[in-house]
């Protein structure tokens, strides 16, 4: 008898959990900075036109998912997707007519904070990320008979997000600040700064 109300208030417990549980999910754009790890130069040395490259320029989409456990405390598992398209090298204006880009995953742990009835407050994140870079090898314009490759090359590091978030009933905003280092390198060689606006719904 025992065993079985010890399980009833377990199966209790966990549909409460369950009942009072958000997925947040959504699109956003990024523009940022990426300053070159030593490692990443040296993995490029033997691309043509990325082998004096020490920063780019960025822009791209990307696809945001958190779950909270709870929507009383909005503490959570965040995982994101995106990618990153070149748009400038070395401070200097470039057009990719191969679409070089880095295509970034990462996964880790969330907090959403919203003040005055759940309308508007601040969000902070912290994750463990994964970027591959391809990097075309040379930049004509397209032809039948253009023969080029990627250079591809990856790197891991964390990286910490910030900023304003706003909610109306089941959509919401955010926007703010994202900093990240790679950890294949020494500390501060190499790092990424972004500005990134969005929104989505909740479930």
């Amino acid at each position: 008898m025992k065993k079985i109300l010890c399980l009833l208030l377990c199966m209790l417990t966990l549909v409460t959990l369950s009942a009072s549980a958000e997925f947040w999910g959504g699109l956003s754009i990024s523009s940022g900075r990426n300053y070159f790890s030593s490692a990443l130069k040296e993995s490029l040395q033997l691309n043509p036109i990325y082998k004096d490259t020490f920063m780019v320029n960025t822009i791209g989409p990307y696809f945001d998912a958190v779950f909270f456990p709870s929507s009383k405390v909005r503490a959570g598992i965040v995982g994101s997707a995106g990618a990153d398209f070149t748009i400038s090298r070395n401070s200097v204006g470039y057009f990719s007519r191969h679409f070089d880009n880095s295509l970034d995953f990462s996964l880790g742990l969330a907090y959403y904070q919203l003040l005055s009835n759940d309308t508007w407050g601040f969000f902070i994140d912290s994750r463990y990320f994964s970027k591959i870079y391809n990097y075309a090898t040379n930049n004509e314009k397209n032809n039948k008979l253009e023969q080029f490759e990627y250079t591809r090359c990856d790197e891991s590091g964390v990286n910490t997000s910030i900023g304003f978030l706003a909610k109306l009933r089941n959509r919401y905003f955010k926007m703010g600040f994202k900093f990240a280092l790679p950890l294949t390198s020494g500390f501060f060689d190499g790092w990424r700064l972004d500005i990134f606006a969005g929104g989505g719904v909740c479930f």
